[in-house]
């Protein structure tokens, strides 16, 4: 009777709904329960190498997105890997290594990215010298060192180290209970900028004494804005440029000055161009502007071009030309008269000649655009060589403004000597730290590289502009000149900041595991439930035959 009862209550039940909803429900537990095989663990900002085009040459890092397993530089295998490393670890042949290994990415930790030490320093400009102007076939990002980058620094090594370890029991620990960490960038691939519009400011200040006879000369003080560096999002370039475009504003603000009480027989012109670290773009078009012109009086009137560039440092200036000037030239007398200013005290001037070379892809001074148009032109500049890599760095961060002021006023004096009649004092007139450190920080306020500086209305020219004015008067110009996208002579391209995704990664053997034991459990669920009849039955008959017969008579 009571398996009867059994069987008129179970048997309804097994043929309903109920078995396939607690199938479904046991499953849902069982993948919650179960350890993840991905989890995210961070997102860290990073800054994209830069990229560009110049005369259909390729420079820089020419990729961005990117999925890959994270390994330290000393793993074994970086194939289709990410290369996460520290800054001290990484040299130029490591880099092009991984990139001959077909590394997905690399990724290099910098402590104290925006103010590093001096040894962090050397480091960064190592790799700027392999990179700016080289061609980079992977993603290359810096993203700041500190605790939680530098604990993910550990866990990536510790897991190659473990990785590399090729005993028995290794091998099976990491395929059971191993950690690893995939890192992503997602998005698009990096793109063009479009309208590419850059912007020249020039300012002037005419003479009071007009010459009697021909055009009145010319002095141009030219200085380029712009930075450039490892990542376009670092780069502010505090002393090369920041320190010439300091240099011309404080120019601009003594001669302007000293000429409310002493006769100016040059007309005085600031010039501030863009992409100089373009091959110096912005002073080529302006010169092509200007000389394509029919009218010739620029190219009679200009006296010389003094570009000024990474002055901010050391008590050694140097005088750049590409051949000695000629006797009697504007060039030959400044020189002069900052060798005579020179001739005592630890300051010195140094005369230095480099010939132009045409055949390289980048010039190595602005004057050489002025002296390739047949036009005189110099470049003032605290560095030795055009290779010092000290004026293409993200480590450009500071400025000798003793060393300023000082580089200012013998500039200011050799000049005033020619284009002033009679002697004349600068008594009062030189800038204080205060003043030069103000000046800095509006041009730091944001990152110089050209990428930033291009479009149709750009904050910082505007600033510049204003600042410019208030120094020389209002006779000053904004020429904007846009880059031709057919004849590709520069190609800038956008994203410069990133978030990476750090995801924890679990064994592929858990997953198999998990996988295998939810298939089992499917199987039995599946099979007790298609053959629930039999098995009742056989359950039933069991029964049945241990009960004895007097105890089914006394039940009926």
């Amino acid at each position: 009777f009571s398996v009867r009862i059994m069987e008129n209550e179970i048997e309804p039940v097994m043929r309903g709904t109920l078995p396939f909803l607690s199938l479904a429900l046991v499953l849902s537990l069982c993948i919650l329960i179960s350890p993840a095989s991905v989890s995210a663990t961070q997102d860290i900002p990073a800054y994209r190498v830069l990229q560009y085009d110049l005369q259909s040459s390729h420079f820089g890092s020419r990729q961005s997105a990117f999925s890959a397993d994270a390994r330290s530089l000393d793993a074994d295998l970086l194939l289709r890997k990410c290369v996460f490393s520290r800054l001290e670890e990484v040299n130029e042949e490591e880099i092009f290594n991984a990139i001959a290994n077909e590394t997905s990415a690399f990724i290099v930790l910098v402590p104290n990215l925006r103010f590093p030490s001096k040894a962090n320093k050397e480091k960064i400009m190592q790799l700027e010298r392999a990179i700016i102007r080289r061609e980079v076939t992977i993603p290359t990002y810096l993203t700041e060192e500190n605790t939680s980058t530098k604990e993910l620094y550990e866990q990536i090594k510790s897991t190659t180290i473990s990785l590399s370890d090729r005993s028995t029991s290794v091998l099976l620990k990491n395929a059971f209970f191993g950690t690893g960490y995939h890192i992503v960038v997602s998005g698009s691939q990096p793109k063009p900028l479009p309208d590419l519009v850059f912007h020249n400011i020039q300012a002037r200040i005419r003479a009071s004494v007009p010459a009697k006879n021909g055009p009145t000369p010319v002095v141009a003080f030219v200085a380029h804005y712009d930075a450039i560096g490892l990542a376009p999002a670092l780069s502010f370039g505090t002393d090369s440029n920041g320190s010439g475009v300091i240099a011309l504003l404080e120019l601009a603000r003594i001669f302007s000055s000293l000429k409310k009480k002493n006769d100016l027989t040059y007309n005085v012109m600031f010039l501030l161009t863009s992409g100089g670290k373009l091959n110096y773009l912005g002073v080529k078009k302006y010169l092509e502007e200007r000389l394509d012109e029919s009218d010739d009086s620029f190219q009679r009137s200009l006296a010389g071009a003094v570009c000024l560039d990474t002055i901010g440092r050391g008590d050694m200036m140097y005088l750049h030309v590409s051949k000695v000037p000629k006797d009697g030239s504007f060039g030959q007398i400044f020189l002069e008269n900052l060798q005579n200013l020179t001739s005592s005290g630890k300051r010195k001037v140094s005369l230095k000649t480099k010939k132009i070379n045409l055949s390289d892809d980048f010039l190595a001074w602005e004057h050489e655009r002025f002296n390739i148009r047949r036009l005189s032109g110099l470049t003032l500049s605290s560095v030795e060589s055009h290779l010092s890599a000290e004026r293409s760095t993200i480590s450009d961060v500071s400025i000798d403004y003793p060393a300023l002021i000082e580089n200012i006023k013998l500039i200011a004096e050799a000049t005033s000597r020619q284009i002033f009649m009679g002697e004349v004092s600068l008594e009062r007139l030189e800038g204080t730290e205060s003043s030069l450190k103000k000046l800095s920080s509006i041009l730091s306020t944001s990152p110089r590289s050209n990428e930033y500086l291009v479009g149709s209305k750009v904050s910082l020219v505007a600033t510049i502009e204003d600042l410019l004015k208030k120094r020389s008067g209002n006779d000053v110009k904004t020429f904007q000149f846009k880059v031709d996208k057919k004849d590709k002579e520069v190609v800038l391209y956008d994203t410069h900041e990133v978030t990476m995704t750090v995801y924890e990664t679990k064994p592929a053997a858990i997953d198999l595991i998990i996988s295998i034991l939810i298939a089992g459990y499917i199987f039995i669920v599946y099979t007790f439930i298609d053959k629930f009849g039999l098995v009742y039955k056989l359950l039933r008959v069991n029964n049945q035959s241990k009960e004895s017969p007097s105890f089914l008579k006394k039940n009926r």
